[in-house]
């Protein structure tokens, strides 16, 4: 292998590393956003519809922040109709772990949780990547 190539994977590298703690960052936000969201809707309604509520403003929170912010790219139909299968799959990938480590390896619930929530975000950096940067083919 070359310097010269050594040298862009490190680039490369460095990159996704800022890439992925802006993403962390963007992610402790939405959730300080959503949770004050949910909080504040407590007091006029269910918290059914709160939650609901604050997951869909957590939806478009992080669209615009991860848009913006951490992949740099813009803001487009495509890609704003796309991001919520991100959070489908994030969610269906954590309730896969979940449910194995507490049923098959009879991990507490309250650890399996974290646990999932750890494994997830590696999983959602790649999906929220994906869904905001790849251009699709005509």
């Amino acid at each position: 292998m070359t310097a010269s190539t050594k040298f862009r994977i490190a680039v490369v590298r460095r990159a996704h590393a800022v890439q992925f703690t802006r993403f962390l960052g963007v992610g402790l936000i939405n959730t300080g956003v959503g949770y004050g969201v949910y909080l504040t809707l407590l007091h006029w309604t269910s918290y059914e519809v709160a939650y609901a509520a604050a997951y869909v403003v957590g939806i478009v929170f992080a669209y615009v922040l991860n848009s913006f912010f951490v992949f740099r790219s813009p803001i487009g139909l495509r890609t704003a109709l796309r991001y919520p299968l991100v959070y489908l799959a994030q969610y269906l990938f954590g309730a896969a772990l979940l449910y194995c480590m507490v049923s098959w390896f009879g991990i507490d619930r309250r650890w399996a949780a974290l646990i999932a929530l750890a494994l997830s975000v590696p999983v959602s950096f790649l999906l929220n990547r994906i869904a905001l940067t790849h251009r699709a083919s005509s």
